[in-house]
């Protein structure tokens, strides 16, 4: 398994393993036999990193990881886990939240410790419960080896935080997809000040694993052998200042693609990354509206999301993944924010640039969205 040592961190396998996506059974219990078959195998082909929070699998995930790995000489993986902001209100219930975690991973100290989706407002609560400082504390102790945060937000925000505190390594969600957005800034502040990245969602929830044929054709033609998903983790795991790229797993199948991919691994070389770059490109083409996300709409008198609802439409449009967007549209976007609460006022139409007729299009996305719900019923 290849290995990346970067700025004070030790050398990590640049494939680590997620707690997201853990095999269940109907009842949504993790297997705990099939996890320590996967597990196994993982650690005897070098994946040295392993990641879960504290919320994860309604609370099993970690207690998962430390039942399977518990076999496992300690010296061969370093756990990482989340501190979760929104389930404790104050110093006290930080303490006993993180010795919880320590009793479900059945481990005396955590190897990575992450302040969980952080972002502007999440970190005033952060500081004004001196999280940050806990987790310094903890490491003086021996109980936390390396420090960081999983990050939700902008880099204005991100370089916030990055002044404010001392800080191992970072984070990120992003794929090759959304490289052209402000990620991509956030990626250059961490690599201009010689902070390791972890990468999650590499694949997009899954969306760039079952990529559409319609998007393949630039990949098909450099190899027809590889799959969608090997390309976008080795795209990830391509840029230098990553140390691991995340992927959630719950087969074994999955388990030894994703290996494989590493040993040994390859970079991708300047015609592969142009693949990518028309894989995108051709994804733009299907989009649904040409909003692009300005917010010059906003705020809507009626409290519309309207570039969210844009987003998810063209989202679906582009990729397919309807599971994805049945789950953000009423799942990640909450009720008042939906395109049905549109009233027609048409003051969003004086402020588009693209000169959308965005209540056509808002009721379109409605219409399309509450389509794919009766279909799931």
């Amino acid at each position: 398994m290849y290995k990346r040592q970067l700025g004070n961190l030790p050398a990590l396998s640049v494939m680590g393993t997620g707690g997201m996506r853990l095999p269940c059974d109907a009842n949504g219990t993790v297997d705990l036999d099939r996890m320590q078959e996967m597990i196994d195998f993982l650690i005897e082909s070098g994946v040295n990193y392993f990641d879960s929070a504290f919320g994860y699998h309604e609370g099993q995930s970690e207690g998962a990881f430390g039942h399977c790995l518990k076999k496992h000489d300690r010296s061969r993986f370093h756990m990482a886990t989340k501190i979760p902001p929104w389930n404790f209100d104050t110093e006290e219930g930080l303490k006993d939240i993180f010795q919880k975690q320590l009793d479900r991973l059945q481990m005396a100290y955590l190897d990575f410790s992450l302040i969980h989706a952080l972002g502007r407002d999440m970190w005033e609560k952060m500081k004004r419960l001196n999280a940050h400082e806990f987790q310094h504390r903890m490491r003086q102790e021996g109980k936390i080896g390396y420090i960081g945060f999983s990050f939700h937000d902008n880099s204005k925000a991100l370089e916030q935080i990055l002044n404010e505190g001392q800080w191992d390594f970072v984070q990120l969600a992003m794929d090759y997809t959304s490289w052209s957005g402000d990620i991509q800034n956030c990626y250059r502040i961490l690599e201009e000040r010689g902070i390791p990245c972890m990468i999650m969602t590499p694949l997009r929830g899954g969306a760039l694993a079952r990529l559409p044929e319609k998007l393949q054709t630039p990949f098909k033609k450099m190899d027809p052998n590889a799959s969608p998903a090997s390309w976008a983790m080795r795209w990830a795991a391509s840029l230098p200042g990553v140390a691991v790229v995340l992927s959630g797993v719950n087969s074994m199948k999955e388990c030894r693609e994703n290996t494989s991919l590493f040993k040994p691994f390859e970079p991708f070389n300047e015609e592969e990354q142009q693949a990518c770059q028309k894989v995108v490109a051709l994804a733009e083409s299907f989009q649904g509206t040409p909003c692009n996300t300005c917010r010059y709409c906003m705020p809507c008198p009626a409290g519309v999301d309207i570039p969210g609802m844009f987003w998810i439409y063209n989202d679906l449009k582009k990729f397919e993944d309807v599971n994805m967007a049945k789950w953000r549209y009423g799942g990640e976007f909450t009720a008042e924010r939906l395109a049905d609460k549109c009233t027609g006022c048409e003051q969003c139409m004086e402020k588009c640039p693209q000169k959308i007729d965005i209540p056509k299009e808002l009721k379109q996305v409605h219409e399309t969205f509450t389509e794919i719900k009766k279909a799931s019923e």
